[in-house]
């Protein structure tokens, strides 16, 4: 049994997805890295192979047939150099920093 087909929505790497208690079919450089869920969005995260960018996958597509299209994606926090937070809170961190440097 094969299973569920998944594309990367950064690179367009397309692979397989772990699934925790079954034997992958697929070798590890196509293989997509389940990292956990999310307990109050219910997304399941799914990590490329090719670019560790983090899939966001509804937990219900995974149950139906044909390819896995995720919802959305995200860097890791190494990649990205910003703390996934709101564009407001880094611009109200930016004017804190230049305040305390004496620029504003």
């Amino acid at each position: 049994m094969t299973g569920k087909r998944i594309i990367c929505l950064s690179c367009g790497q397309e692979g397989e997805i772990e699934m925790p208690g079954r034997k992958a079919t697929a070798s590890s450089s196509c293989l997509f890295r389940y990292l956990g869920h999310n307990p109050f969005s219910g997304h399941m995260h799914y990590q490329c192979p090719a670019c560790k960018v983090v899939l966001l996958v509804d937990p219900m597509i995974i149950l139906g047939e044909g390819m896995i299209a995720p919802l959305s994606s995200r860097f890791p926090r190494k990649r990205a150099g910003i703390r996934p937070v709101g564009r407001l809170f880094q611009l109200e961190c930016l004017l804190r920093k230049q305040r305390r440097a004496g620029y504003c």
